[in-house]
């Protein structure tokens, strides 16, 4: 079990590593990743209203205007 933990602790930034470094990528710009490669984001990451939703509540978290 501990392996496992390991290994899906290495394998959690891959990705973010992949896109910060990686010189296949350079110049990519607002494209969603996942496990290394292009994807396409899910609907709800796709919704204008729910992203405006999310931003209000995390100012208002943060005690934000």
């Amino acid at each position: 079990m501990l392996e496992l933990v390991k290994t899906v602790k290495i394998q959690g930034a891959a990705t973010q590593c992949y896109v910060a470094l990686h010189p296949q990528v350079k110049g990519i710009s607002g494209e969603y990743f996942m496990d290394s490669n292009k994807a396409k984001a899910s609907y709800h990451a796709q919704d204008a209203e729910l992203a405006k939703k999310l931003w209000d509540f995390s100012l208002s978290m943060n005690n934000l205007p």
